[in-house]
């Protein structure tokens, strides 16, 4: 079966990825471009995260710049706005629409996202849930498996495209249980106390590749102009480290980049 699914590259998706990944679903992956993503400062930003994520997990990957279609919507918004004059229900049914477009294109069956109920307060609650997919026309086509067992039966799971079974049912906003999820099975890295990625790093990691793993998430967090920061090594069963790093160097980087 097929599906597309929506990739920022933060956690939550690349979790998801993995999930579905594991059951077998067939992915095109979507990452979209507004004119006020933050991390374009950092050079490749998101968009570059999305496309190593989906490179690592075997997934074709497309970037869609949004840009005039949001700032349309930014102008006036049908449901208002969120913190910061962010538009946050209409973005997400002009990005449901723009996937359901993509979805007819290939022959996919629904849409996947990492999604979380009551991560955020204007578009991830049940009823602004329902609201998006019915204004999107997908109702029933979206399937959130980090949520999906507290959320209605969708048509991926009623057919039996995925194993309800295996899907989960976090909710809220804090990040512990996806956190759990990923050192189960990865090492990861995460900046302690300064705005950051988190990272995941799959397989046996040396001492000289866990420094190079930190110093590739130095390199897209927010250091304030400090020369390094401390992260934290969380390795597969849940042993966690500090790890002190620097920002990986741009030639060191580069050979990396997609």
């Amino acid at each position: 079966m097929k599906a597309v699914l929506l990739l920022s590259g933060g956690l939550d998706s690349t979790l998801v990825a993995e999930l579905m990944v594991n059951e077998g679903v067939e992915l095109l992956a979507v990452n979209y471009k507004t004119p006020f993503c933050q991390c374009d400062k950092h050079i490749h930003g998101c968009a570059h995260t999305a496309l190593t994520v989906a490179s690592r997990l075997g997934i074709a990957c497309r970037v869609i710049n949004a840009g005039d279609d949001f700032l349309e919507i930014l102008k006036n918004p049908k449901h208002g706005y969120g913190a910061n004059m962010n538009p946050c229900q209409d973005c997400r049914i002009l990005f449901f629409r723009k996937a359901k477009e993509i979805m007819a294109e290939i022959g996919a069956s629904f849409i996947i996202t990492g999604e979380v109920v009551g991560q955020r307060p204007m578009s991830q609650l049940k009823r602004q849930i329902a609201l998006i997919e019915k204004e999107a026309g997908l109702e029933g086509l979206v399937l959130r498996p980090l949520s999906a067992k507290l959320l209605p039966l969708s048509i991926p799971e009623e057919k039996g495209w995925v194993n309800r079974d295996r899907l989960l049912a976090i909710s809220g906003r804090s990040r512990k249980p996806q956190i759990a999820l990923a050192k189960s099975d990865d090492h990861l890295f995460k900046t302690i106390n300064i705005p950051g990625p988190v990272a995941l790093g799959r397989g046996d990691f040396s001492t000289v590749q866990i420094g190079f793993s930190a110093g590739v998430v130095c390199r897209y967090a927010d250091l304030g102009g400090r020369p390094a920061a401390d992260l934290a090594h969380t390795k597969p069963g849940g042993a966690t480290a500090v790890v002190k790093a620097a920002p990986l160097p741009e030639k060191e980087l580069d050979p990396l980049r997609l």
